[in-house]
């Protein structure tokens, strides 16, 4: 301090002169010197940002549906969990409240088409939400805001909106605003799997007894908790190759698909669906056996018997259809072209990859030391989700071990809510004596 104030005092009145020939340890010290001897270097004067409660009301609202898609092997699956993370809407909300589109997912009156299972995928999920609008209802303008290119730039890999639509406050018909669930008129679903020496036919023939308006206790997995009707309608189930050139070879090599599309569908219903198209198509069983599953009542499948589901790895929720004129999907054109460049980049990785392994199963076979080891016979014996056993060893479905019938389901949870029934009255008049 004894330095600066020496500064200071040979400094006084000092010219431009003077000043330049100071070094710069003592122009700092005069510097500082002058502001009291404080290190501290001064905030910038103007106003302080002041973080404000985000107030929905001040902006206009409007209905909205958002068509999404999502690598399901990459999250817990689609619904939020009370105890699981990583969800798909976990980070769908996250996004909606981070880009302030929502103030909550209560007052959003959110829906949607379907709920997907951990690691089964989607490119058709459908959700109806109320979200913020940069356009007033009675403007007419349609300059609003480009929600696929917002959201997508916050959303995580794996999770992509494909586009948006204007949705109706009031359904026709109905005094409610527009629902993904209630509004839309069938859903499709697809498995993939590789042909190996799978009977296609045999499949087509067991498929065919799915069509129509049936009980299909026996194709999932019993809720008996929440659900009491368990008829649902299916429009279509077919057997299709995905290069339709393999329709009359039929290389055991080629990817095929199993396409499902119906009215609603029961908790895994599809990957039960699967599991005993799957073992027609090994010869297992017999494609009868559809329909006599189907039919629960007088036979031996009133119970259902315990069978393996088919893998969710392959399970793709693909399409929700709406009434005519209901939506009108849309993308901008960056949205659009984004997008586009993300998904070439992931398809050419892929891609690349499969290349790999096609060449590592090729050089492989030939390095077999018999053709009984050849790794090229290797889809000849297996595909996925064919979860059925072991030739050998498979028991077939009438022989096997049954599970509680659906009335048997129904009587013990009406028990047990009878036996609860009497602490939660007594509880209610506890807490209303207190």
């Amino acid at each position: 301090m004894r330095r600066a104030g020496d500064v200071l005092r040979r400094m006084a009145g000092s010219g431009r002169e003077e000043l330049e020939k100071l070094s710069k340890d003592e122009l700092v010290e005069l510097v500082l010197q002058l502001r009291g001897g404080s290190k501290e270097i001064p905030r910038k004067r103007g106003r302080m940002r002041v973080d404000r409660p985000f107030c929905m009301e001040k902006y206009p609202q409007r209905m909205i549906a958002l068509k999404m898609s999502y690598l399901g092997w990459m999250f817990n699956g689609f619904a939020v969990q009370p105890t699981l993370s990583n969800t798909v809407e976990d980070h769908l909300f996250a996004a909606l409240m981070k880009t302030r589109l929502i103030s909550s997912r209560e007052s959003a009156d959110y829906s949607r088409a379907g709920r997907t299972d951990k690691g089964v995928s989607a490119v058709g999920q459908v959700i109806g939400i109320r979200v913020r609008s940069q356009v007033e209802p009675a403007s007419g303008k349609l300059d609003e805001l480009d929600y696929v290119r917002v959201l997508n730039r916050i959303l995580p890999d794996g999770i992509r909106i494909l586009a948006w639509s204007p949705a109706p406050d009031r359904v026709l018909g109905r005094d409610r605003p527009f629902t993904a669930r209630f509004d839309a008129q069938w859903r499709m679903y697809r498995y993939y799997f590789v042909l190996g020496a799978l009977d296609i036919d045999a499949m087509r023939d067991g498929a065919a007894s799915f069509v129509g308006d049936h009980d299909f206790r026996n194709f999932c997995k019993v809720d008996a908790v929440n659900v009491e009707n368990f008829r649902r309608v299916m429009y279509g189930v077919d057997v299709r190759p995905v290069d339709n050139r393999s329709e009359g070879v039929r290389e055991p090599r080629c990817l095929w698909y199993i396409e499902v599309r119906g009215q609603a569908f029961l908790w895994h219903q599809v990957r039960c669906m699967v599991a005993i198209l799957f073992c027609i198509g090994r010869g297992l069983e017999k494609p009868s056996i559809v329909a006599r599953m189907l039919h629960p009542s007088g036979d031996l499948f009133n119970h259902k018997p315990s069978y393996q589901m088919a893998s969710e790895m392959p399970l793709v929720f693909h399409t929700c259809r709406y009434p005519p004129g209901l939506l009108d999907f849309r993308c901008s054109t960056r949205a659009f072209d984004d997008l586009g460049s993300e998904l070439i980049g992931s398809w050419s990785h892929l891609t690349i990859q499969r290349s790999i392994v096609d060449d590592l199963t090729t050089i492989a076979g030939e390095s077999g030391t018999s053709s009984s080891q050849d790794c090229s016979s290797l889809p000849t014996r297996i595909s996925w989700g064919t979860h059925c056993g072991r030739a050998e060893s498979y028991v077939p479905l009438e022989n096997r071990s049954r599970e509680r019938s659906l009335e048997e389901r129904q009587q013990a949870v009406s028990a047990k809510r009878k036996a609860v029934e009497p602490l939660l009255v007594a509880a209610s008049e506890e807490a209303n004596n207190s």
